[in-house]
């Protein structure tokens, strides 16, 4: 009754899985065949499903880019400019020149209209 129970348990569990994931991380099968399997091999298909047709992707924040893992050396990143860098750095230092130089006209502006 017990092990009924687990295999009842884990083809739910496999059924919603199934239900809910993306159809980009199913491999092998699509999600109809799956389901199919699933429901007439319950124990077979759970495992099968969890081993080979479900894509495991780590999540992001799991893993530090800072610290290497096993058998890695830390690699330093590439703080190279692009070709695009270059040309925006110049087009906002010229902006900020031209707000500069409003800013002195205006202040020019403002101590001519003071004198009488």
């Amino acid at each position: 009754m017990t092990i009924t129970f687990a295999i009842f348990a884990t083809m739910v569990f496999v059924l919603v899985d199934l239900a809910l994931i993306a159809e980009s991380r199913i491999r092998n099968l699509g999600r109809v065949k799956w389901i199919l399997v699933v429901i007439f091999l319950p124990l077979l298909g759970s495992i099968f499903w969890l081993t080979m047709g479900r894509e495991y992707r780590h999540p992001v924040a799991a893993t530090s880019s800072d610290v290497p893992h096993s058998g890695e050396t830390l690699v330093k990143p590439d703080t190279s400019e692009t070709p695009a860098e270059p040309g925006q750095l110049a087009a906002e230092t010229e902006c900020f020149e031209k707000q500069e130089k409003i800013r002195e006209l205006e202040k020019k502006l403002r101590e001519r209209k003071q004198l009488p």
